[in-house]
């Protein structure tokens, strides 16, 4: 009786870690995030849209006008609520809303950055390298919305990463790593070879200044495409294993397939934690999609090694000794605001009063009280925007958007009237980042040193 209860709580388990729709369709698909409704979504023949529960739901689009999608599949960026597509090798920019695809952009088909690096930095679309015009590219573009154009970004650093496409990439905070992919072959320009200087390159996307993060092994990788994804601020790569790259602590681990299959697309939801996949099946020719947890996705774990070499440890040293610098630094500095912080911003808890300088704040109304409270009782962290919709919703039946608007009045009414009162800028008043594990959704938080509680 035992081993059938175990049984049957493994299947069950088994089951819902992995959700395989009974969809069946061609290579023209294209998989991706709709940030709005926070769902991912199938698109087939460019025609119809498949999403909800398992892909169970059916809906007609306009689509991206193109004739076929798996041999020329876009770049997916998720920016706040919204998900843009972008032309390979770059040009034409379509917001997807509401399932259909509307361009927005003034440019044209520039076939000059296909396989490209896609990036994002403060709600900004880039594109790093890529081929196009008989050439490889190690240029940056940005998309400005403004005017609907694509500009050249100028870049800085005493070396620059050389031209190339299909590249390794991966974001985390402020920095942009690539490595490895492909570049023309200097003896038959008509080939394709290998990156293998086994160089790992950062960009600094505030100031977008080059430098060398380190060295690998660039013999682990094949040399063949391969397909990857991003997943709690981890890189993996998907070849004859699935490679587990973790910059920020040197670790790369290496898993065998729990099944291997002929995937062909790939995303992760951060919100369910799920891998979601197109793949191949090699008799009938059609393809399938499945969705599993990441721990299910990843089979047994076969290595664990650095994924610098050794002779990048001066590297970490000398970023060891700059941490030790900047932490003395804000030693320094918090020592210095002390003098000034008998003018901070206090909170009277018993009387539910802000007050400043021992006078009672009167120039705040209902709204910006309510935030200032909140924000001001939660200062040691951060608090996600969509959170504050519910301390100013009026009604039950109000729409998101309708909330949002007011949040984002109330909230720039509020930094403006403090920026005045304290005499500092905005910029001082509340820190804004992106949530580390979900970089879609922004979190705020008051700077503590200019606020007390009584």
């Amino acid at each position: 009786m035992k081993f059938y209860l175990a049984l049957f709580f493994f299947v069950a388990s088994f089951c819902s870690s992995i959700s395989q729709s009974d969809l069946v369709f061609g290579k023209n698909h294209l998989l991706f995030f709709d940030a709005q409704k926070e769902e991912p979504v199938l698109i087939i023949n460019d025609s119809i849209l498949y999403h909800g529960n398992n892909f169970e739901v059916k809906t007609a689009t306009s689509g991206l006008n193109k004739g076929n999608l798996g041999m020329d599949i876009p770049y997916c960026f998720v920016l706040e609520e919204d998900t843009y597509m972008v032309s390979n090798g770059c040009g034409p920019v379509y917001l997807y809303n509401n399932f259909d695809f509307a361009r927005i952009d003034k440019s044209f088909a520039h076939r000059n950055q296909h396989y490209a690096v896609p990036f994002a930095f403060n709600d900004e679309i880039y594109l790093f390298g890529g081929y196009g015009l008989f050439s490889h590219k190690n240029i940056i573009t940005k998309y400005n919305k403004a005017i609907g154009e694509w500009t050249q970004v100028q870049t800085k650093g005493n070396d620059l990463p050389t031209p190339r496409f299909k590249a390794f990439h991966y974001t985390q905070g402020d920095y942009l790593y690539v490595f490895g992919g492909f570049t023309q072959n200097p003896n038959r320009v008509q080939e394709q070879v290998k990156v293998d200087d086994g160089i790992v390159w950062q960009l600094h996307l505030p100031t977008m200044n080059w430098k060398k993060a380190g060295e690998y092994n660039a013999k682990l990788f094949g040399s063949n495409p391969y397909k990857s994804f991003q997943a709690n601020d981890k890189l993996y790569i998907l070849y004859e294993s699935i490679y587990e790259i973790d910059i920020d602590n040197n670790i790369l681990k290496t898993y065998g397939f729990n099944e291997w299959k002929g995937i062909e697309q790939i995303i992760y939801d951060p919100k369910t934690e799920k891998v979601i996949y197109t793949y191949r099946n090699t008799i009938t020719d059609n393809y399938s999609i499945i969705s599993e947890s990441l721990d299910s996705f990843l089979g047994k774990e076969k290595s664990e090694i650095s994924f610098f070499d050794n002779r990048t440890r001066p590297i970490f040293l000398g970023l060891s000794v700059l941490l030790i610098v900047l932490a003395g630094s804000t030693i320094v500095y918090k020592r210095r605001r002390k003098v000034s912080n008998r003018s901070r911003l206090t909170y009277n808890e018993k009387e539910e009063t802000f007050y400043y300088k021992k006078k009672a704040l009167s120039n705040l109304n209902e709204n910006e009280t309510r935030l200032l409270k909140h924000l001001f009782l939660h200062q040691n962290k951060f608090t996600p925007l969509n959170d504050l919709n519910e301390i100013l919703q009026n009604e039950k039946d109000e729409s998101f958007n309708a909330i949002s608007k007011r949040r984002e009045v109330t909230l720039a009414n509020l930094l403006f009237k403090l920026s005045a009162i304290l005499h500092i800028p905005k910029g001082k008043i509340l820190v804004e980042r992106r949530n580390p594990k979900d970089r879609r959704l922004k979190e705020v938080m008051l700077i503590p040193e200019i606020f007390r509680v009584e």
